[in-house]
Order: C-alpha cells, then structure tokens, then sequence
C-alpha cells in the first residue's frame, strides 16, 4: 500500500516528536532535609517535605512531654522516605507473600540494625498523610520500647491507629483518640473477628491478609483500643501484653487482665460501635511545643538517593 508523501512525513513527525518529549523527561529531583531527629529523603515538593518534618518532630514531641517514661530516643538513626505519589511508592512498597507489592498500604515502618525506614507518599489528603506519619512513628516508638519481640499485631496496629488522629490545637494543647468513623461504619457492615482469632493473628498473617481482612482488622484493633483508652484502662492492656508476650495462652491473659471473657468483650464491642458519639482525650502539655522552621535542604544526586532507597 502507498502512502501520500506528505502523510509520511506527518507519521514521521508525529513519532520523532514522542522520542523527544521521552527523552526529554526530566528525571525525580530528590532532596535531602535535616530536622532535628530525622533524615527525610523524597522525590516529593521541598514544602510536603518539610511539612512532614515539622508534624513528625511536633508528634514526637507531644510524646516525650505527655508520656515521660516512654523511650522515644534510639541509637539507630531513623530515615523517612518521602515519595511524591502513589505510584512513586509502589516499586518501593513491601511484597506480599505472591511476589506482588503491597499496594494496600498507605505507609511503612522497617526496624533495621544500622537504620530504621518510616516510608509513605503525600499524594492524599493532609489529614490522611500525616495519620500514615503518626501511625508509623508509633510502630517505631513500639519498637525502641520492646526491642525486637514480635509484638502482637492487635497492640502494634491498634495503637498505632488509635494515635493516628493525634491533632494539635494551637502549641499547647494535644488531642488524641480521635475517632475514626470509617473504622466504625466497616465494623458495622462486617462481623467483628472472634477474639479467640483476633488476638492470635501473627503479623506475617496480617501482611499476606487481602486489603478488605485486613481493613477489618485494623478497624476492631482501633476499638479495641479506643474502648478501653475511653474505659482509663490502660493498664490492662499493658497487662494483657505482658502475658502474651511472656507465653500465657491468650484467651486465660486476657481474662487475668480485664476480668471478663471473650464473649463478653465482644458484646461490648459491639455496643460501643452502637455509640453516636465518641470522647477523645485533650492534654494540655506542660510546655509549648516549638519546631526549628530553618532546615537545611540539600539536593540529592541520582547514585545518592538510590543509595538512601537501597
């Protein structure tokens, strides 16, 4: 078949004109800033970056001053990767046990021997962006506190969710509980996980779950949380984590702990998420809390952000 000769050329064209735009694309310029506990590393804007940093020392902050006893410090620097979408984060997410990557998770927290990563992309809401920042920052806090046991998910996650809504009002005063009501409406429309289950899912289980078990999961971990948080009982779970942790049978912990059964949690369970309304703590910290806004920034090359990627 012939093709008229302007038409050839139009093709030509056309297909020259696509090599260049490809060649042409400008490659991730990936920065480096400096807060006063982390290293933040990301292909996202200086202004997400940065933004990141001062709501990651602000939280860490809160933390130190609401609860004096717990470690937040570590020998082990902590590097918070910052990608600037979703599908700059997928190549970096964790696989699932089918080789695929993780693309349910909104953000990750890996405890390492020389560094430990909290990784996340700002491509969603504020709110939810720095929820990820806080929920990860707590599995490291959960770490530096209880080293390198495997900490049971159902503690791991459910405080981690229960302090992902952690809100400032002005400098001073710290908000903390507050509610998640998609958690609530998806424990509604789903049976909750039978304690005797729930309590005994590992994290390798968690991490294959699909999106949907696991959304169930985190939800009923973050009222299991919240009940007694609500309750100012506290110290049962610290209680019932120490059991499980020292190797008494779940179920027996639990009741040593709260005083009740499975079948009778579940049942407040169920009528807590028949609440219309639900409390959260304000704290009014002893100090202000004040974050450096003058943080260096420094330009990355391509071999020394792959570098800090790995």
């Amino acid at each position: 078949m012939k093709f008229p000769r302007l038409r050839i050329f139009c093709l030509f064209f056309v297909i020259l004109l696509a090599a260049s735009f490809a060649y042409s694309a400008p490659k991730d310029e990936w920065i480096h800033i400096r807060s006063k506990n982390f290293n933040l590393i990301g292909n996202a804007s200086e202004k997400d970056i940065r933004k990141a940093a001062k709501k990651l020392e602000q939280f860490r902050e809160a933390f130190r001053l609401l609860f004096s006893k717990t470690r937040i410090s570590s020998s082990i620097p902590t590097n918070v990767i910052v990608f600037k979408s979703a599908g700059a984060y997928k190549p970096f997410k964790p696989l699932r046990a089918d080789g695929k990557a993780d693309t349910g998770i909104a953000g990750f927290f890996q405890a390492g021997d020389d560094v430990n990563y909290i990784t996340l992309s700002t491509e969603r809401e504020d709110a939810d962006t720095f929820g990820t920042i806080f929920h990860e920052y707590v599995h490291f806090i959960i770490n530096t506190n209880f080293g390198k046991s495997d900490v049971q998910p159902w503690f791991n996650e459910g405080l981690a969710e229960y302090y992902q809504t952690f809100q400032m009002e002005g400098d001073i005063d710290a908000k903390l509980g507050l509610p998640q009501f998609n958690h609530v409406s998806l424990l509604k429309q789903n049976k909750v996980i039978p304690l005797e289950r729930f309590f005994n899912i590992s994290n390798t289980e968690l991490h294959n779950n699909g999106n949907h078990s696991r959304s169930i999961f985190y939800a009923q971990a973050w009222v299991f949380m919240h009940y007694f948080f609500t309750a100012q009982k506290t110290e049962g779970i610290i209680r019932f984590l120490n059991f499980t942790l020292a190797g008494v049978p779940a179920e027996k912990a639990f009741q040593d702990s709260f005083n009740m059964t499975y079948q009778q949690m579940e049942n407040e369970i169920r009528k807590y998420l028949g609440r219309n309304t639900y409390q959260y703590m304000v704290y009014t910290l002893p100090n202000k809390i004040a974050v450096d806004d003058d943080l260096q920034t420094t330009q990355l090359s391509e071999a020394e952000a792959n570098a800090y990627l790995g």
